[in-house]
C-alpha cells in the first residue's frame, strides 16, 4: 500500500482507477485541497472505512463505478462541495444512507446499474442536482415489510429537484410494483420541473402512458419540451430471446429513442410518442402488418424484430390515404428513415409493395435484414430509384432470397443504380444465385462479403464493378464460381474457418456500429428531406445540457459541438495536476 500513500501537499487531482484495490487505508493521504477523486474500475473494492472522506472538503468529482461497495460511510456527508458523485454498474450497492442529504452542491448523481431499494427521503435536499439517473431493483417492493419503509420513492421528493434537466429511472420489466410508484411519485411531480430536457422513463401500462401524455405545462405537453428521451412502453415481461444482439443494446442509448413491446392494434396514444421520435424499437407487435401504420415523419433509426403479422414496410394504398387525409405531399412515408434493421420477421415477404412515394425511404443508407423466412427479395424496381443514398446492405440467413433485385419486366433505365451502396454482406442464403440479377447496381462498391451462399455461382460486372476492394468469401466457394473468376482475383479475401470466423462476422454484420462510422465519415449527398435550420439552431442551444451516456457514439453535428466545447475548456487556465501511481 506504501506505493499509492498520495504527497498531501501536490494533489487536486488524483487517479487511482484500475489499480486493484481492495482496501482503502490510512495510508491513503491526500492534499485537502483535492478536487478530483477517481477509483473506479477496482472490482476488489468492496467496504470504505467510516472516516474515509472526513478530511477532503475541496473534493468535486467523486467516481466509484465499477466497484463492488455495498454502502457509503456517514462521512460522505463531509463532501460538502461535492458536484458530480458517479456509483456506475456498482451493482452491489443496494441502499444510499440519509447523510446523503449533505450533498448540498451536487449536480449529477449517476447510479446507473445500481440496486438501489429505496430512496431516502433526504435526496430531497440535493435541491442543485440537475442530472440524476438511478436503478431501482425489481425487487425493491420485498424490503418494505423487513425495513417498514412506506414507499421506495418518497411521495412529493422529485418535485423539489427543481434544476433538473436529466432524470433516468431504470427499472426491470419485472418489478410489479413500479406502475404504483410512477403514477404517484413520479408523474405528477414532472409539473415541477421546467428545466427538465432529458428523461428516461418505464411506461408499463396504457394507463400511465396515456397520463404521461396529458402533462402540460403552460397548455404544452411537457414531453414536446423535451430535447432527448428514452421511452420503455407496452406489456414488457421479458420472454425468451432468440439470441442476444449488440445491435439491440447500443440502439437503446440512441437519442430520442422509444422502445414498443408486446403492443397490439394502433392506440393514438402510441401514434402520438412514436410521431416524432428519432429511433424506434418495436419488438414483438402481435398486429401490425406494416410499419407505415404509424404516422412517422422525423424517424432516423428503426430496428425491428419479432414482429410475426408484418409482411411489408409499406406499400402503395398509403398513399392513397394521405392524400384523402392531408395536404402533405406523398414523400412524407419514411422519408427521414436512414437506419433499418430488421430481425425475426416470419411473415415479412418484402420491404415495400407496389408504387411507393418517390421520396419514400429515400435517405437510406443502411439496409439490414436477418432471420426472414419469407423474404424473396430486397429490392423491386422503385426501391432502386429511391435508394440513392443507401451505402451498406447486408442480407443474413433469409433462405428464400434468389436474387437481391426482382424486377416484373425490363427495368425503366439501364441504371446503374444504387450509386452510393459501397457495401453489400451475403451470409447464409441457400437459395441465393445472383447478386441482382445482371441489373446494373453499386458503381461505387468497395466490399462484397459471401458466407454460405453456395448456389451463387458467378459474379457479374454489372453488379460487381471491376474497381471493388475486396471480396471476402470462403475459399470453397471461391473455387467454384464460374465465369471470369479471373477478373477480381487480386481482391479475394478467404475466410477461414478457424475461432475466430463468428466474431468476424459479428463484426462484418454489427449495422449499427457501421452506420455510425458512415456518419463520423465523409457524408453521401441527401437530396431530401434535410435537416431545418431551425432544428440545427436548436441543437446549438441544446448541446450544453447534453448528458452523454458512456461508449455512445454520437451523432456528427453533436460530436462537432461537442469537441468544440472541449477544445475550449482545455484552452482555460484550470490548474489540474494529475498523479500517476
Amino acid at each position: 500500500m506504501e506505493s499509492l500513500v498520495v504527497d498531501r501537499l501536490s494533489a487536486d487531482v488524483v487517479h487511482l482507477n484500475s489499480h486493484k484495490i481492495s482496501t482503502l487505508t490510512p495510508e491513503l493521504q491526500f492534499s485537502p485541497l483535492l478536487a478530483k477523486l477517481f477509483l473506479q474500475e477496482n472490482y476488489s473494492l468492496t467496504t470504505i472505512p467510516p472516516s474515509f472522506f472526513r478530511h477532503m472538503p475541496a473534493l468535486l468529482v467523486l467516481d466509484l463505478s465499477h466497484t463492488h461497495i455495498q454502502s457509503l460511510p456517514p462521512s460522505i456527508s463531509m463532501l460538502s462541495s461535492l458536484e458530480e458523485f458517479i456509483l456506475r454498474e456498482c451493482s452491489l450497492l443496494i441502499d444510499l444512507p440519509p447523510e446523503i442529504g449533505e450533498l448540498k452542491n451536487l449536480k449529477l448523481f449517476d447510479l446507473e446499474g445500481t440496486e438501489i431499494m429505496y430512496l431516502p427521503k433526504e435526496i430531497g435536499k440535493l435541491r442543485s442536482l440537475e442530472c440524476l439517473r438511478v436503478s431501482l431493483s425489481a425487487y425493491a417492493d420485498d424490503i418494505k415489510d423487513k425495513t417498514g419503509i412506506q414507499h421506495i420513492i418518497p411521495r412529493r421528493t422529485i418535485l423539489k429537484l427543481t434544476k433538473l434537466k436529466e432524470l433516468s429511472i431504470n427499472v426491470s420489466p419485472e418489478a410489479e410494483w413500479w406502475d404504483v410508484e410512477l403514477l404517484e411519485a413520479i408523474m405528477e411531480d414532472l409539473l415541477f420541473l421546467p428545466d427538465l430536457r432529458t428523461l428516461k422513463l418505464y411506461l408499463p401500462t396504457a394507463k400511465a402512458l396515456q397520463q404521461f401524455l396529458k402533462l402540460e405545462r403552460y397548455n404544452v405537453p411537457i414531453y414536446s419540451s423535451l430535447w432527448n428521451y428514452r421511452f420503455l412502453t407496452g406489456h414488457c415481461e421479458e420472454l425468451p430471446l432468440s439470441v442476444q444482439l449488440d445491435t439491440e443494446e447500443s440502439f437503446l442509448k440512441l437519442e430520442k429513442r422509444v422502445k414498443y413491446m408486446n403492443g397490439e392494434g394502433h392506440t393514438d396514444e402510441m401514434a402520438e410518442l412514436i410521431r416524432d421520435a428519432r429511433a424506434l424499437y418495436l419488438r414483438r407487435h402481435w398486429t401490425i402488418k406494416k410499419l407505415s401504420m404509424f404516422n412517422i415523419r422525423r424517424l432516423k433509426y428503426c430496428l425491428l424484430m419479432e414482429c410475426n403479422e408484418m409482411q411489408t414496410l409499406i406499400d402503395q394504398d398509403d398513399f392513397c390515404e394521405q392524400k384523402t387525409k392531408s395536404s402533405h405531399s406523398e414523400d412524407e412515408v419514411l422519408g427521414s428513415l436512414q437506419y433499418l434493421s430488421i430481425h425475426f420477421l416470419k411473415k415479412l415477404q418484402r420491404i415495400s409493395k407496389g408504387q411507393i412515394g418517390r421520396n419514400s425511404l429515400s435517405c437510406l443508407r443502411m439496409l439490414a435484414p436477418h432471420t426472414c423466412p419469407e423474404l424473396t427479395s430486397i429490392f423491386t424496381e422503385c426501391l432502386l430509384h429511391n435508394l440513392q443514398n443507401l451505402a451498406e446492405v447486408i442480407v443474413e440467413d433469409c433462405p428464400k432470397v434468389n436474387c437481391l433485385v426482382y424486377l416484373e419486366g425490363a427495368p425503366s433505365s439501364n441504371g446503374p443504380f444504387l450509386a452510393n451502396l459501397r457495401r453489400i454482406s451475403l451470409i447464409d442464403l441457400p437459395e441465393l444465385v445472383s447478386i441482382s440479377g445482371d441489373v446494373c447496381i453499386a458503381p461505387q462498391l468497395d466490399t462484397l462479403l459471401v458466407f454460405n451462399c453456395m448456389k451463387l455461382d458467378h459474379l457479374s460486372d454489372l453488379e460487381i464493378p471491376r474497381g471493388t476492394m475486396a471480396i471476402k468469401g470462403e475459399i470453397e466457394w471461391w473455387d467454384a464460381l464460374k465465369y471470369r473468376r479471373s477478373t477480381w482475383e487480386s481482391v479475394f479475401v478467404q475466410l477461414k474457418r478457424d475461432g475466430s470466423l463468428m466474431d468476424q462476422l459479428a463484426e462484418d454484420t454489427n449495422s449499427l456500429q457501421h452506420f455510425l462510422e458512415l456518419e463520423m465519415g465523409p457524408s453521401f449527398p441527401v437530396k431530401v428531406n434535410q435537416k431545418s435550420s431551425r432544428d440545427t439552431k436548436d441543437d446549438m442551444e441544446h448541446v450544453d445540457e447534453l448528458q452523454i451516456d458512456h461508449n455512445v457514439d454520437l451523432p456528427k453535428e453533436t460530436a462537432k459541438c461537442l469537441l468544440k466545447y472541449i477544445m475550449m475548456m482545455a484552452a482555460s487556465k484550470e490548474r489540474i495536476t494529475k498523479i500517476e501511481v
